[in-house]
């Protein structure tokens, strides 16, 4: 049971960075869709159309220095969830 207790708490952790990012841009964090697709299409030039980035509603820049590292430390967290969650689901088939 400890494992799952460690689980919920690093969950607890993930939720509070989306909290956070949410306050901080005023938009839901989404993960990626698509894997390096995705990947690859961000790195195209864009068309002067999507050049303006988007502002929340606290007026902050959906892009700005402290999103992208929200956006890091989610990602890193939600990895780390998901190992947890693996190693969960290893052991328990092991028995």
């Amino acid at each position: 049971m400890l494992l799952q207790a460690e689980i919920q708490a690093e969950v607890k952790k993930l939720l509070a960075l989306k909290t956070d990012y949410k306050a901080a841009t005023g938009h839901e964090w989404k993960p990626q869709q698509g894997g390096a697709e995705a990947k690859k299409a961000e790195s195209k030039p864009k068309g002067k159309a999507n050049t303006q980035q988007t502002t929340g509603a606290s007026g902050n820049m959906a892009d700005s220095a402290e999103a992208q590292a929200l956006k890091s430390k989610i990602d890193a967290q939600g990895i780390k969830v998901r190992d947890l969650k693996t190693a969960k689901a290893a052991k328990v088939s092991n028995f």
